[in-house]
């Protein structure tokens, strides 16, 4: 079975994180996916936040159901994570912090990758 690496890389700002997500729920009932947290997407995981105040509609709590839809390999960017503070206690999912050596390791394991 082909494996399928969904980059997230993009802000919140943008509507391309939500067309992200479906598409990853959506390949996941075809084939193996990842998902892969880098850059600014790591703040899309935090706990409590208010979209409504950037008028966006509030869709990253689906990030939730990754398991349910059998997305069992999720990463986040060490790097990222520590630019802006974040703590592995600090966001929703349970989520492997991965170094960028590892990050290079899974973007060359995958058979497709998908940078959003």
């Amino acid at each position: 079975m082909k494996k399928i690496l969904f980059i997230f890389s993009g802000s919140l700002s943008h509507s391309r994180s939500q067309e992200a997500l479906e598409a990853l729920l959506a390949g996941s009932a075809f084939t193996g996916c990842a998902a892969l947290f880098r850059d600014e997407a790591v703040l899309q995981l935090l706990k409590s936040q208010k979209l409504s105040l950037l008028h966006k509609k509030e869709f990253s709590m689906g990030y939730g159901a990754l398991k349910d839809y059998g997305v069992r390999e999720i990463f986040c960017s060490k790097n990222a994570m520590e630019r802006y503070g974040i703590l592995a206690e600090d966001i929703f999912i349970q989520a492997e912090i991965i170094s960028s050596d590892r990050e290079r390791i899974e973007i060359d394991a995958c058979d497709v990758a998908l940078n959003f």
